[in-house]
């Protein structure tokens, strides 16, 4: 089934590449890119200046196939439009998962969602080096505002093909949802994409216990509030 599977994309990566050259030449090169790469969602998620350096695929071969990965980008992200609210976890996945297909650098996305569980925002927010919170953070609260959001989902990629949460990824996801509360905005999961597999944190049992200990601190803060208010007034 997988040999099935990998000339059928062999074949069609073939024909793609033939509008642009020799059939010969697309049937090797179409050789060339799945062994280089691995597999055809790889291939189409390759720069294609890679291509042309490592392959030596000319600049319109390279082309059309960064084309064809926007295209399924796009109609991905369009089917997924579909989906008017968020229940669960599992509609949650298939809705931002578009967002990370063919991209080779970590970015952030952000799902907002109002009362009603509606998707009102489901955007990438930042690429390149997101290790430093701060630099999204801002942005992150302020669209909140501006969408008048109620709850968020939260999500990046690890290239590496790991899902598995670092220690960054777990401190930042606590620094993340304590400045969501302090604008009265729950943060309902934070999720890891990589190749085709995925993390989540509201699926492990630590979650409903970082869940309880920031409700706690925020309790606690605003005992500490009204104590110094008695002490002024």
């Amino acid at each position: 089934m997988q040999k099935q599977s990998e000339s059928a994309h062999r074949n069609l990566l073939a024909k793609a590449l033939s509008y642009v050259l020799p059939k010969g030449e697309a049937k090797a090169a179409a050789a060339a890119l799945l062994r280089r790469y691995g597999g055809l969602s790889h291939v189409l998620a390759a720069p294609p200046e890679e291509m042309g350096e490592t392959l030596g695929l000319c600049s319109e071969a390279a082309g059309l196939l960064g084309l064809i990965a926007e295209i399924a980008r796009a109609a991905l992200e369009d089917q997924a439009t579909g989906i008017q609210r968020i229940l669960d976890t599992k509609s949650a996945v298939v809705a931002m998962r578009p967002l990370f297909v063919g991209r080779r650098k970590e970015a952030i996305g952000l799902m907002m969602l109002d009362a009603q569980d509606r998707v009102v925002f489901n955007d990438i927010i930042i690429e390149g080096d997101i290790s430093e919170v701060p630099m999204y953070m801002r942005k992150l609260v302020k669209l909140c505002i501006e969408y008048d959001a109620v709850t968020v989902i939260l999500a990046h990629n690890h290239p590496s093909g790991n899902p598995k949460p670092s220690r960054n990824d777990i401190v930042s996801t606590r620094q993340v949802e304590l400045a969501l509360r302090g604008i009265n905005v729950s943060m309902l999961d934070h999720i890891i994409y990589a190749d085709e597999s995925y993390f989540t944190f509201s699926e492990t049992p630590v979650w409903k216990e970082a869940q309880a200990n920031v409700q706690k601190y925020f309790r606690q803060q605003m005992d500490l509030a009204r104590a110094q208010e008695r002490e002024f007034w």
